[in-house]
């Protein structure tokens, strides 16, 4: 026993963690996926816990998909394709990402940690130049920010999400930003990680 710990936790909801590049965004992600893992004295995981319900999400390009239901996600596919038992040996960004949300609810998972790196663009948002230029009709993806508030009060009420990056604008729940390899929330005490 080393004594007391210190240190930020993350509460149920959607979280956002922003900062600029470089800055530890992406390294306190990987830190709370390693939570999972039993720890072994001195490898500094011992310092971070995360519930075994943790899973990271990130798009899979080139990954085989067999009958997984992600119509929540996309319809409408211009090759006909059926979206609600859907399977490929070659899956796109965005289908593979959307096929790791539904098999890691399916699993139990009720924490995402989703990093932008790591994610494909139209499967998270559909940007502002998308809006304009492409009517909603014609997209085929609804993209997963526009999804998440239903598994929040629906799916599961312990239902947490964290994303690393600033382009999400889902900040309903905590914002936390990373400078240095230190983080905190807005306004809030700051804790290093590096």
């Amino acid at each position: 026993y080393k004594g007391k710990i210190t240190g930020m936790g993350i509460r149920k909801g959607i979280t956002l963690i922003v900062g600029g590049g470089y800055h530890g965004k992406s390294t306190l992600l990987k830190a709370l996926e390693a939570g999972v893992y039993p720890h072994i004295a001195g490898d500094g995981r011992e310092y971070v816990v995360t519930e075994d319900c943790a899973v990271k999400i990130r798009a899979e390009d080139g990954r085989s998909i067999k009958r997984t239901d992600i119509s929540m996600f996309i319809n409408d596919l211009p090759n006909g394709k059926d979206t609600r038992a859907f399977s490929t040996e070659d899956a796109s960004g965005s289908t593979s990402q959307a096929a790791n949300v539904i098999e890691a609810i399916e699993a139990g998972a009720s924490t995402f940690f989703i990093d932008e790196d790591t994610s494909a663009t139209n499967f998270m948002v559909r940007d502002e130049l998308m809006q304009q230029v492409i009517h909603r009709d014609m997209e085929p993806i609804t993209p997963f920010i526009e999804r998440m508030q239903d598994f929040y009060s629906s799916c599961c009420r312990e239902f947490r999400c964290l994303f690393s990056g600033g382009g999400y604008g889902c900040a309903d729940g905590p914002l936390y930003s990373a400078g240095n390899y230190e983080a905190g929330e807005r306004g809030g005490s700051r804790v290093s990680f590096s």
